[in-house]
């Protein structure tokens, strides 16, 4: 029994999945992770052996594309970026080629990124495949919003519609490009004539939290959400490093202010933008800033190295590059982050309030969460915040309420048992618990179908509500 992980994004993406393949190796389950090459040393320093996926997270993106996303607020200039078709057609390829030569391998699960790629997968290789989600808009329902445009309709329409527009303009046409590939050499498999399973109908999971972002009561039973997985190192050295633990031992608990793989530098000033946020904030308060980059590991940025020379050997402000989030958050004041999934569930297990600025995709709807729980505040987008606002907002988020809030939303987070739980669902799958998910009828596609067509009227006014 060996569990395979394809995992394709930034680290945010791939770092559930290498706490969950530690788990599993800890357990006595074999497991590995296909993931860019990028990823490669740290995945690898983690004792977790490596497959290559073809490209470059960082290089693939076109940064000038990202800016423009960024300061318009329109993601969808990227996805051609994101989803090259010759790359994932390339990833398909070597995927099944490693599924062809490692016969161990009992399940295969797919990240979000790649996830409607995992049915094609499965039935030219023949070894079961599953999702694991970090966000709950797969699966139809009338109590979430979808990422597309953070409102939410009747009939599970929201997430009706954003399926199909998804299909529609990108996965159906990279769908149709994989199938015209030539697949001789791996199997006698007929893409060409082929008809698919529907991604629903593989065995999906949601390792998001429950008490964030609680689960929708319209859905199947047997559809899971176990909590957020969250990583540490538990094999080796965990710790911060000796300067930013000096740091902490100087003064007062610093506010932390980080960004994940986000450029922030591409849509704003980004060392005037922390000096004017330092200019007006009280002199006692210190920050913790991190430097951006695609892969996190070290600064690579201009406004990284120009921060980094600014405010060397400072006692107020220090500029790190990595730090392990599960021990340094604790430590902090307030988390000023961008609301990946990841960090939201990171910042809430700290029991510190969060200011969350977005950048896209489904970080507004973790802002929106943590704002609507009281734990935190949605600052709203961050090309629109300026380092005064965000000074603000950072005493704000220090009153007494908000504090108690977010540390009662840390004890039960930190109760959550997330990794635990889909490990425990994977070595299931993996053992030969798998079952396909029961189709929709004729009947109910059919009024899916009606409902999305009905509620397509609303897309205009939608969107000029949330720009």
């Amino acid at each position: 029994m060996k569990v395979a992980f394809v995992v394709f994004g930034s680290r945010g993406d791939v770092q559930p999945f290498v706490a969950i393949a530690k788990e599993l190796i800890r357990r006595g389950t074999p497991s590995v992770i296909l993931a860019q090459g990028l990823f490669q040393p740290w995945i690898e320093s983690e004792g977790i052996q490596f497959v290559n996926l073809p490209g470059n997270f960082t290089k693939d993106m076109s940064e000038s594309l990202v800016a423009k996303a960024i300061l318009t607020g329109n993601m969808k200039i990227l996805l051609e970026d994101f989803y090259n078709k010759e790359r994932v057609g390339q990833t398909v390829f070597q995927v099944l080629r490693y599924l062809k030569s490692d016969k161990e391998v009992t399940l295969v699960a797919c990240g979000p990124a790649i996830t409607f790629l995992a049915p094609m997968m499965y039935q030219i290789s023949g070894v079961p495949f599953c999702g694991i989600h970090l966000f709950l808009d797969l699966v139809p329902s009338s109590q979430i919003p979808c990422q597309l445009f953070p409102v939410i309709l009747p009939f599970g329409l929201s997430i009706q519609l954003y399926n199909m527009l998804l299909h529609s303009a990108l996965h159906g046409p990279l769908i149709k490009y994989v199938k015209e590939l030539d697949f001789s050499d791996i199997c006698d498999f007929d893409t060409k004539k082929a008809v698919f399973q529907p991604q629903l109908s593989l065995p999906h999971y949601f390792a998001c939290s429950y008490n964030i972002m609680p689960r929708p009561t319209d859905w199947p039973a047997d559809i899971l959400v176990g909590g957020s997985v969250l990583y540490e190192n538990r094999f080796g050295a965990d710790t911060l490093s000796s300067k930013t633990a000096a740091f902490l031992q100087q003064g007062n608990a610093p506010v932390y202010i980080g960004f994940g793989s986000l450029p922030a530098d591409l849509c704003t000033d980004y060392p005037a933008f922390i000096d004017e946020l330092v200019d007006h904030s009280d002199t006692a308060t210190r920050f913790i800033v991190f430097a951006r980059n695609m892969d996190n590991s070290n600064v690579t940025s201009a406004s990284g190295e120009t921060l980094q020379r600014k405010w060397e050997n400072s006692k107020r402000v220090l500029v790190v590059t990595s730090e392990p989030h599960h021990i340094l958050f604790p430590r902090c004041s307030v988390i000023v982050h961008h609301g990946g999934a990841g960090t939201t569930a990171e910042a809430a297990r700290s029991g510190k309030p969060a200011v969350i600025c977005p950048f896209c995709a489904d970080q507004p709807v973790w802002a929106n969460y943590i704002g609507k729980a009281g734990a935190g505040i949605n600052a709203g987008p961050f090309r629109r915040l300026t380092g005064k606002q965000l000074a603000l907002l950072i005493i704000k988020a220090q009153e007494p309420k908000m504090m108690a809030v977010a540390k009662e939303l840390g004890v039960r987070i930190r109760e959550e048992r997330g990794l635990e739980n889909a490990c425990d669902w994977l070595m299931a799958l993996a053992g030969g618990n798998f079952a396909l998910r029961k189709e929709l009828t004729w009947f109910e596609w059919l009024w899916g179908l009606l409902l999305a067509l009905f509620g397509i009227q609303f897309i205009p006014q939608l969107s000029k509500k949330t720009n």
